[in-house]
């Protein structure tokens, strides 16, 4: 058995990134690879334009320079929902979630890109189309458990704390079955529980 590793072609990658608002250069330069199965960060102090830079790789900004590939494809300045109907779902620095729907409903909400239909099967649903409707309804409610959430599924997120609003964003993300899930600053606002 040869011991040679397979070459793997990186998941998402960036190649000279930058963009300037005005005379302002918020990133520049921005250059890195991530492989599937990785775990990658970036690190930098407020300003530093990490969230910048999840807009771009994302598409809510257009890059002033660089390009950004996913999958092998080319998706510099692509919208932001067909970036994520390639697979690649992000968080948000500010929590994001339908306040007045429930647990269970924002996450069930988080299957739009898997379980959406046309209109005429959603007035008239064929077996297929219930099938897939139970299928992402029992997603979303393993999904609410993994998060830890399950005491809360049917609870309006408006009333969830801060760290239960950050964990029902990951889920929502986790909801579009992500290829690649970006996170962007999930701790923020948050603390370690005191012990006493």
């Amino acid at each position: 058995m040869s011991s040679v590793q397979p070459f793997l072609s990186p998941l998402l990658s960036a190649h000279g990134l930058g963009k300037t608002f005005g005379g302002l250069k918020a990133v520049q330069d921005i250059n890195f690879e991530v492989k599937a199965g990785e775990i990658f960060g970036l690190i930098g102090p407020n300003g530093a334009g990490k969230t910048t830079c999840f807009n771009l790789i994302t598409g809510f900004y257009t890059p002033s320079a660089g390009r950004v590939m996913f999958k092998g494809e080319d998706i510099t300045g692509k919208k932001p929902y067909a970036i994520a109907q390639r697979g690649l779902v992000r968080s948000f620095q500010k929590t994001n979630v339908l306040k007045s729907l429930t647990v269970f409903e924002n996450v069930l909400a988080g299957h739009y890109l898997s379980a959406r239909q046309s209109l005429l099967n959603t007035y008239f649903p064929r077996t297929h189309v219930r099938q897939a409707e139970q299928a992402a309804r029992d997603s979303a409610a393993q999904i609410v458990e993994i998060m830890g959430l399950s005491k809360r599924i049917n609870t309006p997120a408006h009333v969830l704390s801060c760290g239960e609003l950050r964990l029902l964003e990951v889920g929502v993300a986790l909801a579009a079955k992500p290829t690649l899930l970006m996170l962007d600053e999930p701790a923020a606002g948050l603390r370690a529980a005191n012990k006493t």
